[in-house]
């Protein structure tokens, strides 16, 4: 089966339009024609239906696309592996992550690979969503509180503790908790991942405790989450690594001092079923390395790497 016949329907498919694949691949639509009606006689079966009009997938045409994408990644993985044995480390590692975590975490150890290894290309996907990244064809991710399912390799990078904050607008307008009873009577802004809730969890005169927050706004975006505590609308758990600037400028205040919230703990995952390229490896590595002796990583706290069970929410 000529990949070059497969990599024409998906381009057929997503332009709809034998001239659109055409002009996309700089080649005669004749010759798209060609490869298509080859590929349907390799198959057995019609993948487009074709009219004046438009072009459009059969039931087996979409059956077909959607699984053999997947193999041409994979030939493009092999390609580029075979190419990576000599020379220096070059092609695409692409990394996902929440984009307040990458800006946290990715900022520096990036830049220094951008200024070493000139030809290593960074994709980088910045959202809350949780992909599958051996189907998707993501090499790196970070991730919190649950790393994922087994089928993932996760390293422990950091464990964020933190403390509670409000707004004085909010703290004018309902009162400054003086106890952790008092939190009951309280308006939450919460974190809320794809993958579900994540326990607040503190320390409070030596004793943990698990704070149920009954009255929450929740979003699956940190960043919207911190900018909603600061414009009033509730309290929030937050890593005291990141709010100090947020507390010095007044915008939010520290709240019930003695408590220590135990925050959730970040990865750094990979997938066992997609071959790490050498520059993935290496993009892996120096990632590590960077936050190694940051404030809540393992090395820190007395913690290891231990691959821990996915979360069960």
């Amino acid at each position: 089966m000529d990949p070059q016949a497969v990599e024409a329907l998906h381009i057929v498919l997503e332009t709809r339009s034998m001239t659109g694949a055409a002009k996309r691949l700089r080649l005669p639509k004749s010759t798209i024609s060609r490869r298509i009606a080859a590929l349907e006689e390799a198959v057995g079966v019609q993948l487009l239906r074709r009219s004046t009009r438009k072009v459009e997938p059969t039931e087996a045409g979409l059956a077909f696309s959607e699984r053999s994408r997947q193999g041409l990644r994979l030939l493009e993985e092999a390609r580029l592996i075979a190419r990576d044995e000599s020379g220096p480390p070059r092609g695409r590692v692409r990394i996902t992550a929440p984009p307040d975590l990458a800006e946290d975490i990715l900022t520096r150890p990036l830049t220094e690979i951008r200024a070493t290894y000139p030809d290593i290309e960074l994709e980088l996907g910045l959202f809350p969503r949780r992909v599958d990244l051996a189907a998707e064809g993501w090499d790196l991710a970070l991730r919190v509180a649950s790393p994922g399912p087994e089928s993932l390799v996760a390293r422990l990078i950091a464990t964020s503790d933190g403390g509670l904050y409000a707004a004085p607008v909010y703290l004018a307008r309902k009162g400054t908790p003086r106890t952790i009873e008092d939190l009951d009577e309280h308006h939450w802004v919460e974190l809320y991942p794809s993958t579900g809730p994540i326990p607040l969890r503190v320390v409070s005169g030596g004793r943990e405790l698990l704070i149920a927050r009954k009255n929450s706004m929740r979003a699956d975006d940190m960043r919207f989450c911190r900018r909603a505590a600061e414009a009033g609308a509730g309290i929030i758990s937050l890593d005291e690594q990141v709010v100090g600037e947020a507390v010095a400028e007044g915008r939010l205040v520290r709240l019930l001092p003695k408590v220590r919230v135990i925050g959730p703990a970040i990865y750094l995952v990979y997938s066992k079923e997609r071959y790490p390229t050498r520059a993935a490896k290496i993009v892996r590595e120096i990632i590590l390395d960077a936050v190694k002796g940051c404030p809540g990583h393992p090395s820190t706290r007395g913690l290891h790497s231990k691959r821990t069970a996915p979360s069960k929410s």
